[in-house]
């Protein structure tokens, strides 16, 4: 006689079952793969950021660059480029940063949409206190800085996620930062600190932060 070796119905039906339940434990854990990768992918490009500011701070006897100049804009367009990056401290043309929906190290992964807010190619938002807001009523926000004169640097927030809902993202303060600063990671935000590190911050943890070093 000869062996049947074929497969069975109820057999087929087995082997389908387990496959759906493997795939659906594997899933999330892929999502989340992918979202860490997201995650990474943002913090590096606010460690480069963070370290093309420095350099330029380091070149002009320790000022901090400007979060917003006076009739030109927001530190992501002056005018439409980045003044670290201009100034030759990051790798990258100002026609690769103007590129439409050309990733760089301004976008962080998850924004879908470049250009939702008034910056149109950059997804982070700077900190007013550390890079002064030129122009601004009030004296503490307009002032410019000396990275040497900010106290405590590994603590205070430089750059973070932007809130790209909110059209005047580009510079916090310490009453805005909480609405202007937006959570695309896992319910968190990447943050850049004075001193060129970045960690990743829960959204009901950012109020413990610092920005305002006086």
């Amino acid at each position: 006689m000869k062996k049947n070796n074929k497969f069975t119905l109820i057999e087929l039906l087995v082997v389908i079952g387990i496959i759906a339940i493997l795939a659906s434990m594997l899933l999330p854990a892929l999502s989340k793969a992918r979202e860490k990768a997201k995650q990474a992918t943002c913090s590096n490009n606010l460690k480069q950021i963070g370290t093309s500011i420095i350099l330029y701070a380091d070149d002009f006897e320790g000022n901090m660059p400007a979060s917003y100049l006076k009739g030109k804009g927001a530190w992501a367009y002056e005018p439409t480029f980045p003044m670290p990056t201009r100034m030759g401290y990051a790798d990258m043309t100002e026609a690769e940063f103007r590129a439409p929906n050309a990733p760089t190290l301004y976008n962080c992964p998850p924004i879908p949409n470049f250009g939702v807010s008034d910056i149109p190619w950059c997804d982070y938002s700077a900190n007013v206190f550390c890079m002064a807001y030129e122009g601004h009523g009030t004296a503490d926000y307009s002032a410019y800085k000396k990275l040497h004169r900010i106290p405590t640097p590994s603590e205070i927030i430089l750059m973070g996620d932007k809130n790209i809902s909110q059209t005047t993202a580009h510079a916090f303060t310490e009453t805005s930062y909480p609405t202007l600063l937006g959570y695309h990671h896992s319910n968190g935000l990447n943050l850049l600190f004075v001193e060129g590190h970045v960690n990743w911050q829960r959204h009901d943890a950012l109020a413990k932060v610092n920005v305002d070093y006086r």
